[in-house]
């Protein structure tokens, strides 16, 4: 997937042809959702997965917090806090 990196972790899950990733790369404060092609680099993983009404949800910033992320056949259930509020969102 990608060389370790001080201070930067990620998990990575196969989903459906896709690596569902996420990461603390880049300085963000909390873990970022993003998938990428099997096959491909991580040059890719800039693909953050987008909510149903276009939004980043898991992009990072201070109103969510990424807990874990579960992947179904179908759908990801991903599990977390909203402005410290525990949460968890399918799709």
């Amino acid at each position: 997937m990608a060389k370790r990196r001080t201070k930067v972790l990620y998990e990575v899950y196969y989903w459906n042809g896709f690596w569902v990733i996420t990461s603390n790369g880049g300085e963000t404060p909390n873990m970022r959702l993003m998938v990428c092609p099997v096959g491909e680099d991580k040059s890719r993983w800039d693909r953050i997965i987008l909510a149903e009404d276009g939004s980043k949800p898991f992009d990072g910033g201070y109103d969510r917090l990424l807990d874990s992320v579960q992947s179904f056949k179908g759908h990801l259930v991903t599990e977390g806090r909203f402005w410290d509020i525990p949460a968890v969102w399918s799709g």
